[in-house]
């Protein structure tokens, strides 16, 4: 990968556009800025990589709210505007930014950014509402291609920068229509944005689309539209300005092609197997996808006797002989210096051990280098999907391919489920939770709740996180099942009531928190007495507090765990049901269980709003049910506002979710 860092750096420090990488959570740094900001900003890149807090003062004091927008854009979308900047120098130059949110594998939040001067262009804007002969002066001697389309888009002029960029005279492009020189696939997105710059008359954001070039070939061109209007204020047309972007395009598609495949062999790398094993993963039967790691027996004789070149080439014709074998039935990767990857999706055991064999098989004839025969042989280790985790399955694979080399070489083998990594690794993060509870590294973290449909904050769920000494967060995903299949789990519990009892203690009478209870410590003979002690020595009303359960708990609720949940209850704690209608109750528990609210799983929230008219019945009904049983409601994973507006159409009386907030440590808890 290194040619591939050299062309991303390259790329940076020599585009005029400011790219940079900022972390929001869980430390807020600067990690990466182009050097391009200090011909915009006169700071440098090494400043505003000091200083974090410098990039967000650069925004003018007036546009703040536009950057903060930035906060509530969901993760993997994009979030584009203009805003001002203030030079080091006093001048207030207009930048239009782009940013992305992603959660990186390592649980950092971090907004991917570009942003570029359009100074100029703002001074055109404003000059071109005074006269639209300035605006063609400026687009006639643009480098970029500037067009004015009719509403039926239809091209009624276009800059003489058409020749230089896609071939044609202006004459030729002006007997056109916008739908006869952009290509096929992305005239979707054309249409789109047209669409919406005609109906709203703002200026909206950027689309990649193809345009036809008179060669015959097709260029990117980054699009951004603007609207026209006539003397009366009536939209009858636009004007799009393309830049030229192919050959950043085609800097992205190698990067992209470089980081999942392997330079040698051609095929795809390791990131590519764990991406085609969740694919085969998704939606199939536990035991029905099949991982292979077939591994070279004796590469190292190769490589010492005939040198590396030779070795490389015997790895070039097994990757041959495997793609032979596999054809479509599967894909392949290279995950390892002499190890390959095969992921077989709805395969039985008997069809995993048939392309074994015809793998050892086509890897046993000779592979001729020059004057020399080599004879090669493979072992071949395999996993089945009994979990769902694509690291897990590749690591088991890899184990019974070492113990198919133990046991003789050129042979395939089965893992062997006692010597499973997996299961050696759920120890290991046993040892270590069980370690991170004693010395207070788990610790409860608060996602706000509001009522609908206004969004004013009355409470907080508390949610699991493990913050090693390092500051790296550990996701409740990583550990909890591991607490659940352990007694771990009642003192991971009872550690996050404490925190949420100390956090209602310093906080006003109005606001609540919910708390998590497993199944076993709802079982757990001193439930009730642990949370009622809790309770007193924190002096929080106990009507503050809320606890829930989910579905699944209450399967084998006993007069006991009855018994005790109608303790708490008595003295005004609240008992939810967590992601109700997903598990396995009866609805005769809302009867004969001190239940005070209902809380819809994420599952029925993402289908409001899309179409998805089973989810939108469901959350109505469960709400009509509530009401009916004089519940409190609780709707979890709201991320947009029209699923909060149509949970409050509804009848859904409150609401979490990355809409209102993600979950923060109580010292930001307001």
């Amino acid at each position: 990968m290194p040619e591939s860092v050299d062309l991303a750096a390259q790329v940076a420090a020599e585009t005029a556009d400011i790219l940079f990488v900022f972390r929001i959570a869980p430390t807020m740094a600067c990690e990466f800025m182009s050097p391009a900001v200090a011909q915009h900003t006169g700071w440098t890149a090494e400043e505003c990589i000091a200083d974090p807090t410098l990039i967000a003062r650069l925004v003018h004091p007036d546009d703040q709210h536009i950057l903060q927008a930035a906060d509530d854009v969901p993760v993997g979308e994009h979030y584009d505007f203009e805003v001002r900047w203030q030079h080091r120098d006093g001048r207030t130059v207009w930048m239009q930014e782009r940013l992305r949110k992603q959660i990186r594998d390592d649980g950092a939040v971090v907004l991917y950014g570009s942003a570029r001067d359009i100074t100029a262009f703002k001074d055109a804007e404003k000059s071109l509402a005074e006269t639209e002969e300035l605006y063609r002066l400026i687009a006639e001697n643009s480098l970029d291609v500037v067009y004015r389309a009719s509403s039926n888009m239809a091209i009624t002029w276009v800059s003489p920068s058409v020749r230089e960029v896609l071939g044609w005279s202006v004459e030729e492009f002006m007997d056109k229509k916008v739908l006869d020189v952009a290509h096929p696939d992305d005239l979707k997105a054309a249409q789109e944005v047209r669409a919406r710059v005609l109906a709203t008359g703002a200026e909206l954001g950027e689309v990649e689309v193809r345009f036809a070039t008179k060669s015959g070939g097709w260029r990117w061109m980054r699009v951004r539209g603007k609207p026209l209007r006539d003397s009366q204020g009536r939209l009858v047309g636009g004007v799009d300005v393309l830049q030229d972007i192919q050959r950043e395009v085609d800097i992205r598609e190698r990067l992209a092609h470089e980081a999942h495949h392997d330079p040698l062999t051609g095929l795809g790398n390791r990131a590519s197997a764990v991406r085609q094993i969740d694919l085969a993963l998704e939606g199939a039967p536990l035991g029905s996808v099949a991982v292979l790691a077939v591994g070279l027996d004796d590469l190292k004789s190769v490589n010492e006797s005939l040198t590396y070149t030779a070795g490389d080439r015997v790895l070039v014709a097994v990757a041959e002989r495997l793609t032979r074998v596999v054809g479509t039935r599967g894909s392949i990767a290279r995950v390892a210096g002499n190890e390959f990857a095969i992921v077989l999706g709805r395969c039985d055991e008997e069809e995993a051990a048939r392309t074994a064999s015809a793998i050892l098989d086509a890897a046993d004839e000779p592979v001729r280098l020059g004057v020399h025969e080599l004879d090669v042989s493979v072992s071949i280790g395999i996993a089945r999907s009994d979990h769902r985790d694509a690291e897990s399955l590749l690591a088991d694979a890899s184990l019974a391919l070492h113990q198919a080399k133990k046991r003789g070489r050129g042979r395939w083998e089965f893992l062997d489920p006692a010597a499973s990594h997996h299961a050696r690794q759920r120890i290991l993060v046993q040892t270590q939770l069980r370690e991170a509870i004693a010395n207070g590294d788990v610790r409860a973290w608060f996602q706000p709740v509001v009522t609908l449909p206004d969004g004013a904050v009355t409470g907080y769920e508390a949610l699991v996180r493990w913050v090693r000494p390092d500051g790296t967060v550990v996701e409740p995903g990583a550990f909890v099942p591991t607490a659940e299949r352990t007694d771990l789990v009642v003192a991971l519990d009872r550690a996050v009531l404490a925190d949420s009892l100390e956090l209602l203690a310093r906080t006003g009478p109005g606001i609540s928190v919910s708390v998590n209870v497993s199944a076993q410590s709802l079982s757990a003979p001193d439930m009730a007495d642990h949370v009622l002690g809790a309770l007193e020595e924190s002096g929080v009303a106990p009507s503050r507090l809320h606890l829930e359960i989910t579905e699944t708990a209450l399967v084998h609720v006993t007069d006991d765990v009855k018994a005790g949940m109608r303790a708490v209850a008595a003295r005004g704690v609240g008992w939810y049901v967590d992601d109700f209608g997903t598990g396995y109750s009866s609805i005769t528990h809302l009867r004969d269980l001190p239940v005070s609210g209902l809380k819809l799983d994420r599952s029925f929230t993402s289908g409001l709003g899309s179409g998805d008219v089973t989810s939108e019945r469901i959350a109505q009904a469960l709400a009509g049910l509530a009401r009916g049983l004089e519940l409190d409601t609780v709707a979890e994973g709201v991320e947009t506002r029209s699923q909060a507006d149509l949970l409050a159409e509804l009848g859904w009386v409150h609401a979490q979710g990355w809409l209102y907030g993600r979950a923060v440590p109580p010292t930001q808890v307001r």
